[in-house]
């Protein structure tokens, strides 16, 4: 795993996180976060209850995209390439909001052919539960799905 430097700035009442060289990381609710999906990219990530808004700067170009999570619980944003392509991507977890058990993930890679962030789709069941990540010689995401109310595990290889 990579090491990285991480520079914390109290602006205005919201701390700003910035990560150089990071493979993952983690940010609670009401925190801005930066990084660059690939060089030359910038990309922040700012929650608010259950709405993550998405700032992509590419160039001179910026985009803004709102992601709603439906969710009771806070919201983390955690940094990572999660289908291992070298591109740093980020998902939107929390508790499920029925006992507490489960952490719930919606994960958005970036896809430098669209050079936008998409949503990735789980390979089994509907949802990402209890997200796991390999390491990069394994090249592996694991995740937990219900099937007929029973609690299974999917891996799926890069």
């Amino acid at each position: 795993m990579k090491t990285g430097c991480m520079l914390l700035t109290l602006m205005l009442g919201l701390a700003a996180v910035t990560r150089a060289g990071a493979d993952s990381s983690s940010v609670p609710s009401g925190i801005a976060m930066s990084f660059a999906p690939k060089p030359g990219t910038l990309a922040q990530i700012s929650v608010d209850q259950n709405l993550a808004t998405v700032t992509l700067h590419i160039g001179p170009v910026s985009t803004v995209e709102a992601i709603s999570v439906e969710a009771e619980q806070k919201i983390d944003v955690k940094v990572a390439d999660y289908n291992f392509d070298g591109y740093q991507d980020f998902s939107l977890s929390h508790i499920d909001d029925g006992m507490g058990t489960y952490q719930m993930y919606q994960i958005y890679v970036f896809s430098a052919v669209e050079q936008k962030f998409v949503r990735l789709q789980p390979s089994c069941g509907d949802d990402f539960i209890n997200v796991v990540l390999s390491t990069p010689a394994q090249r592996r995401l694991t995740h937990s799905y219900f099937s007929d109310s029973t609690l299974k595990s999917c891996a799926k290889s890069y």
